[in-house]
């Protein structure tokens, strides 16, 4: 190796980590930036006279077809891999290739599966809270014990 090689390769690995090191900084001043944005909405609703936890904690709007549809997506490529290996005869070296997608298919259809059950349990309130802030202080303060109080 001569050194424009050497110095070519350390240049790519110090780009490929700077834009790896940005890219994770972007994501995470994103997440925050949307829970401050949730947080002051949350004060103004409770300055206005109006509870709604559904400010902070936003529920998913999806109805959880996503996760079946790609974990059939994944299942039928593993199968089909398998099958694949198989006819070229090249199934004992070749099967973890097919059991992989198989295995992440299966998994999603159970995450799917497991949610929608989860779902049925929990009991939904769509009525935000109402109250008057002028009389109803909206500060809740510990004491010395650990117990919530005004």
């Amino acid at each position: 190796m001569n050194i424009p090689e050497i110095l070519f390769g350390m240049t790519m690995t110090l780009i490929s980590i700077g834009g790896t090191v940005i890219i994770i900084m972007l994501i995470v001043r994103a997440i925050q930036n949307g829970r401050a944005t949730r947080e002051r909405a949350f004060k103004a609703a409770l300055d206005r006279g109006i509870y709604d936890p559904r400010i902070m904690n936003p529920q998913p709007t999806g109805n959880g077809a996503a996760s079946l549809g790609w974990g059939i997506f994944f299942a039928m490529v593993g199968i089909a891999l398998l099958i694949g290996f198989v006819i070229l005869g090249i199934a004992g070296d070749a099967a973890l290739g097919g059991l992989i997608p198989l295995a992440i298919g299966v998994g999603l259809i159970a995450f799917h599966i497991l949610m929608k059950r989860g779902q049925k349990d929990i009991e939904h309130n769509g009525d935000p809270i109402k109250f008057d802030p002028a009389i109803t202080p909206t500060t809740v303060t510990k004491d010395d014990h650990g117990v919530l109080g005004d």
